[in-house]
This record gives C-alpha cells, structure tokens and sequence, in this order.
C-alpha cells in the first residue's frame, strides 16, 4: 500500500474499531484521536500481514484498544455528549488510574473514559488555561509532543495524520521505540509500556545503521508515494 494511504487508512482503521466514522464525532471540535489508537493503525499498514498463525508467533498485534481524543473543554463535552447520546457509559475512576496520571497533571487532568461493549474512549483536556486565539492549538499539539515515547507522537484530525516529534512516523512503520527525552509525561509505568509494546513485535534496542536506512527508504517512499520497504 503506498505512503499516501496512510490518512485514509488510519481513518478507517480507527472507525472500525469504533463502529462509527470517528469524523462525525469530531466534526465542529477541535478535538484530535493522539497516541497509541494513530501509532498502532500506522504500524498496521506496512506491518500487518494478515497471517493469523505467524501473528500469534511472534506476538505481533496491531489491534486498538482504546482510543485516546484531546481536546479543549468544550471540544471535550461536545464530543462526551454524543458519545452518552450513542448510548455510551463513563466508567467510574479507580485508584490505580488516578495515581497514574497525578503523574501527569501538570499537563493534563485524569481522562474521562467512556465505554460500550468492547469499545473504549478516552477524552483527554489540558490542565493549562489559555488567553487568546492563537494558544488553544499550541496547548494541544504540545501534549502530543510530550508522550513518553516518540512512536506516540502521532495524532489524526480532519482526515489528516500528524507528527509532532520527527520521526515518529517512521518509528510506527518500522516498529521502533525511542524514549522521549524532554517529556513531562513519562510515568512509573515507562517500562511496563515499553515491554507491552515490545511483546507485541516492536524494537527498543537499534543499530544505528538500521535506524539511518530506514529513514532514508521512508523518506524515499514520502518523495515517491510508493511502497514503504
């Protein structure tokens, strides 16, 4: 599949998982899908092979399990509102949860989750405020850029998917884990999400000749719109 696709895969990957177009939820928000629900619909298009039996080899799984929406307040409740009138419930906080991201509070406040069925939602708002127009999107778009890891510097909006960390990108296609350094959000539970990831087929230890090639082939294929090797 070539590059090009990747915003209307990631789109449709996401919806799927939801069972309704994740655009009709966000429509007239500023809201944003960041994180592992991008990182892991990017890492499905080149890596996903569809062969069950290798799969459950390898530990490879690119499944969402949940997806993480940012926004403002009003975004927020916008988007919460249509969530309880589709018949979605807010599952009550617990400890374990709330000491997480007290962890993360001087960027963003505990998410509201919300759940039906198997699917899970969780909205996400900034603890900083803001005073004119031009600093709502600089807050959001910071947040992403904070993720503890790099490959979660990804988010989709408007049928468009982003990087705010370079490179974060490539590291979904090429399942690569780098430690994002100047984050504020990195918790206690770094190295349980580094091992969830690396049970699940990704690398954390690169040679750094491998690390250049596949920059260069994913630039090549950005360049060209052809196939990522």
């Amino acid at each position: 599949m070539k590059i090009s696709n990747i915003h209307n895969f990631v789109h449709d990957n996401i919806s799927e998982y939801l069972g309704f177009d994740i655009d009709d939820l966000l429509y007239g928000t500023d809201a944003k899908v960041f994180g592992g629900a991008v990182r892991d619909s990017i890492a499905k298009l080149k890596n996903n092979n569809n062969d069950v039996i290798l799969n459950e080899i390898t530990g490879m799984n690119f499944n969402i399990n949940d997806v993480d929406i940012i926004g403002l307040g009003n975004s927020i409740r916008k988007v919460e509102n249509k969530l309880l009138d589709m018949g979605f419930n807010i599952l009550k906080p617990c400890l374990d949860t709330g000491l997480i991201y007290v962890e993360c509070n001087k960027i963003i406040h505990e998410p509201i989750t919300l759940v039906k069925n198997n699917i899970k939602i969780q909205l996400i708002t900034p603890t900083v405020g803001y005073n004119n127009a031009e600093l709502p999107e600089k807050i959001l778009l910071n947040i992403v850029n904070n993720v503890d890891i790099r490959c979660c510097g990804v988010y989709y909006q408007n049928g468009v998917v982003y990087e705010t960390i370079q490179h974060a990108i490539c590291d979904c296609f090429y399942l690569n884990i780098y430690k994002n350094i100047t984050s504020e959000m990195v918790t206690s539970r770094y190295h349980i999400r580094i091992n969830n990831l690396m049970c699940r087929g990704w690398k954390e230890e690169i040679d750094p000749n491998t690390i250049k090639e596949n920059i260069r082939n994913f630039n090549l294929a950005y360049i060209l719109d052809e196939e990522i090797n």
